[in-house]
């Protein structure tokens, strides 16, 4: 089963929240897909959040690297620098 815990950090639930309901509703395994680009205080949020795995951030993978060097590519064709 899926559970949607969209926040990180901050008021609300949050991730940590959602964990410690599930391990209370019996869950003997939680993992946490993360969608965060980068390392930093939200994925040391996610890593803190008392789940067995926390997935990596996305950065690191070719598809994401591949995309950002297509769009930057992309923004530099497009701008006209004066002569």
């Amino acid at each position: 089963p899926v559970t949607p815990a969209p926040i990180v950090l901050g008021a609300g639930p949050g991730v940590a929240g959602v964990v410690e309901r599930l391990r209370a509703d019996g869950a003997q395994r939680v993992a946490v897909a993360s969608w965060l680009l980068a390392p930093g205080l939200f994925h040391r949020n996610l890593q803190n959040c008392g789940a067995d795995v926390v997935g990596a951030p996305l950065a690191d993978h070719d598809a994401v690297l591949d995309v950002l060097a297509a769009r930057y590519r992309s923004a530099v064709a497009s701008v006209s620098l004066p002569a």
